[in-house]
């Protein structure tokens, strides 16, 4: 990983993604929800 993931409150994180270029925003309220697309895209199925 390029970097640590960062801590915003109990529920929310950003986490760095391999290639050291995007970041993502995750959440966990009732469920985790996260707009990295590979996410969204299993949490469909």
């Amino acid at each position: 990983m390029a970097g640590k993931p960062q801590l915003l409150s109990e529920e929310e994180f950003i986490v760095p993604s391999s290639n050291g270029k995007d970041s993502y925003r995750i959440i966990y309220l009732d469920s985790w929800s996260c707009n990295y697309l590979d996410f969204k895209i299993d949490a469909e199925r």
